[in-house]
């Protein structure tokens, strides 16, 4: 499919210079976009390729806004003008962003959608406040943490499946989730590069952690601030990053086998497509 153009397209929807100057934008939703567009364009023809163009699109620009919302760092009661500015940039891009699909969809008459949509952004919601939640009450294992963001990053695009052939809404859920479990493990992958202790409690490992950590790790973890090193130390000691290159080793597996039972070969051409980063981070962890 090398008329995929949806990242290109979004970018135009995006790239603002005052956003662009005072804050960053989260990453464009790859996987999970290309995934339902080969899955939305079964049949590639010239009216399906705009429609399916169209679908994938503005869930991506949803995804984008709602991505750009859980950028903004409300813990700081005061901060300088400057975080101020980023973070009022980052409301309203996110609100714009994702606000973008109604206009879209109404312009092609896809009203249905845009109810489709619009339910599934305040599920999404619901599932984000009950993680929240439970994070804040430290009521939560990593298992149900990393359970809990596949929920939330697959539900905009679940909401597709009727729209596909019959065959393809049996495998399409599955698909999904398993790519979107491929995607977040890398995510995961990233955070440790990020090692202060705000960033690491959005994180698999930091509930990895606190369920076999010491009495004083534990302590340690639920303080607002902690020593970098330290933290640092704790990863080294619970071999996080090996773990998580082993998920991920596991999920991917797990994936390969679900593209050999699909039958459609250009599905499964596009599907190996989208698993090349995840092959590459596997590549590179055996360096």
């Amino acid at each position: 499919m090398d008329g995929y153009v949806v990242p290109q397209l979004a970018k135009k929807n995006i790239q603002y210079d005052m956003i662009q100057k005072h804050t960053d934008l989260p990453s464009f939703p790859y996987s999970r976009s290309r995934l339902l567009y080969i899955f939305l364009n079964k049949h590639s023809t010239s009216s399906t390729d705009k429609i399916s163009e169209l679908y994938t699109l503005v869930t991506s620009l949803i995804q984008i806004g709602m991505d750009t919302h859980d950028l903004v760092d409300v813990g700081e009661e005061q901060i300088e003008m400057k975080k101020m500015r980023t973070r009022q940039l980052r409301v309203l891009a996110g609100d714009y962003f994702s606000s973008k699909f109604y206009h879209l969809l109404s312009q092609a008459g896809q009203i249905d959608t845009i109810h489709s949509l619009s339910h599934a952004i305040s599920e999404v919601n619901r599932l984000k406040i009950n993680l929240y939640m439970k994070m804040k009450k430290f009521k939560l294992s990593a298992e149900d943490y990393f359970q809990h963001c596949i929920d939330i990053k697959s539900q905009l695009y679940l909401i597709f499946t009727n729209y596909m052939d019959e065959m393809l809404q049996k495998q399409w859920p599955d698909i999904l989730v398993s790519i979107t479990k491929c995607e977040l493990i890398t995510e995961e992958i990233d955070k440790m590069n990020q090692i202060q202790i705000k960033d690491l409690r959005g994180s698999w490992a930091y509930w990895y952690i606190l369920k076999q950590a010491t009495s004083e790790e534990k302590e340690m973890l639920k303080k607002d601030s902690c020593n970098k090193s330290l933290i640092q130390s704790v990863l080294l000691k619970y071999n996080i990053k090996v773990k998580l290159h082993q998920m991920l080793e596991n999920q991917w597996k797990d994936v390969s086998e679900k593209v050999n039972n699909i039958k459609n070969e250009n599905i499964k051409n596009e599907l190996e497509k989208i698993g090349q980063p995840f092959i590459s981070y596997l590549s590179a962890s055996k360096v």
